[in-house]
């Protein structure tokens, strides 16, 4: 569908007052309902563009054979671009500026967060799904800047650390299974995770060096979910520890009843961190943190008053930029809200939906079909 074709417009309601909706068909996209917004990254975004072709990472990760071996590829190569260093200040948040700044010897600091940024945007600028995980101990709830990616062979969001340390670098299994930050959380507060594996990558951190995951683990007391990809469209100015980032209004906080929330943690403060609420939002639903990045979507409709009904439309959909619908069978029109109001006659009538991304991609069509009875 063209960009040029208008929205859906909303049509005058009819006047019938008692109305009965029957479903006759249901064919709906697997999409979570989550209670706030993703901001996905696009591929075609002029920074992950200039990324991919300078670095070459479709050759970086050609030697992979499977989705996993292809990630580890990307991990080791970014693990490898950003050494740990001190520096007077922090650099860019744009990958490519970043490597230039290091591999010229710029007096830049370079820090787990750096190496998570460089990651993060390689995996975004091939498609991979990958987001920002802050963590922290008992005593310091924001000890470490950490990624999860979306492992589609495992239909997961799984921890994979590019900081090149050895208490980092690397992922941590479970029965073979690449594990997220949630699981490590239930994990170290059970006190139940003998049987956690931590895989290090051999070529970034000497193997005598390597740590167990059990020493690992107790750094997932606290962590915190970044609900966007993108630093590049309105790119921090710097980064440091406490302020450089909008972690109040950006980030999500895991919270359940056996996690002290910081703000009243009386453990000591060894960075003299204040005890004050850090993000805006928490929530101790897993649905709004471990949801499946996908291209389908999902309708639902709602009646509104007489025969006018509310068509709403979810997804979480990466690189989303609109909604194709089409009603009775007409055109397939260009929706860039994610409702409109629809009035009808009693009868039979069918809503079709997907996703269309930035780069042009449709999704598979979802499909509502229902009577509307006058009763």
């Amino acid at each position: 569908m063209g960009a040029n074709q208008k929205d859906i417009i909303q049509i005058a309601p009819q006047g019938l007052k008692e109305v009965e909706v029957e479903i006759l068909e249901e064919a709906n996209g697997d999409v979570t309902h989550v209670t706030w917004p993703f901001k996905f990254h696009s591929p075609s975004h002029a920074a992950l563009v200039k990324l991919r072709e300078k670095e070459r990472l479709d050759e970086v990760i050609a030697p992979g054979k499977t989705e996993l071996e292809k990630v580890l590829l990307l991990r080791r190569w970014a693990s490898k671009n950003t050494p740990g260093r001190g520096g007077s200040r922090y650099p860019s948040w744009t990958a490519w500026e970043m490597l230039d700044n290091i591999r010229n010897n710029d007096d830049i600091i370079v820090m787990c967060g750096q190496s998570g940024m460089v990651f993060l945007q390689a995996c975004c600028s091939l498609g991979i799904q990958c987001r920002y995980v802050e963590i922290g101990t008992k005593e310091n709830p924001y000890c470490h800047w950490n990624t999860e990616v979306f492992l589609n062979d495992y239909d997961k969001w799984a921890l994979m650390d590019a900081t090149p340390a050895p208490n980092c670098n690397g992922y941590i299994t479970r029965n073979a299974i690449p594990q997220n930050a949630l699981e490590l959380h239930r994990a170290y507060l059970s006190g139940e995770y003998d049987d956690f594996v931590a895989v290090h990558d051999d070529e970034v951190v000497d193997p005598a060096k390597h740590v167990r995951a059990q020493e690992i683990i107790p750094m997932y007391y606290y962590f915190r979910i970044v609900f966007t990809q993108d630093h590049q469209t309105e790119n921090p100015p710097y980064f440091d520890i406490e302020n450089t980032w909008d972690r109040w209004n950006e980030a999500v906080e895991w919270e359940d009843e056996l996690t002290v929330p910081w703000e009243e943690n009386p453990t000591a403060k060894p960075w003299c961190l204040p005890h004050r609420r850090l993000t805006l939002r928490r929530s101790g639903r897993e649905e709004d943190f471990y949801w499946r990045p996908t291209d389908q979507c999902r309708i639902e409709v709602r009646w509104f008053k007489e025969t006018t009904f509310r068509v709403k439309l979810n997804n979480l959909c990466p690189d989303f930029d609109a909604y194709l619908v089409r009603l009775d069978e007409g055109n397939w029109k260009r929706l860039s809200m994610d409702w409109f109001a629809w009035d009808i006659e009693p009868g039979t009538h069918l809503i079709e939906a997907r996703t269309l991304t930035r780069d042009g991609k449709e999704g598979p069509v979802a499909r509502l079909r229902f009577n509307l009875n006058k009763l």
